[in-house]
């Protein structure tokens, strides 16, 4: 009689994947551990990439500004 499956068994089956709270895309609390990205330092690529794109941004500020005051210089002279 334990062999019997009937046709909502695999309910049962898949409970841990129901269960599990946050976004895991349908894997389990264990497959979710496995597929984290375990870089020690953490989220590194994206800390990097906000700092290079704010030093970008304030060089082209600072041009911008120069550009303008020399403009400004040239129409009062």
């Amino acid at each position: 009689m334990a062999d019997e499956v009937d046709e909502y068994e695999h309910y049962n089956y898949e409970a841990d994947r129901i269960a599990a709270k946050g976004s895991g895309k349908g894997r389990s609390k264990t497959e979710q551990r496995e597929r984290t990205h375990s870089d020690p330092s953490g989220e590194t690529r994206k800390i990097v990439t906000n700092i290079q794109n704010a030093e970008k941004k304030e060089k082209e500020k600072n041009l911008t500004k120069q550009a303008h005051a020399a403009q400004h210089a040239k129409k009062q002279s």
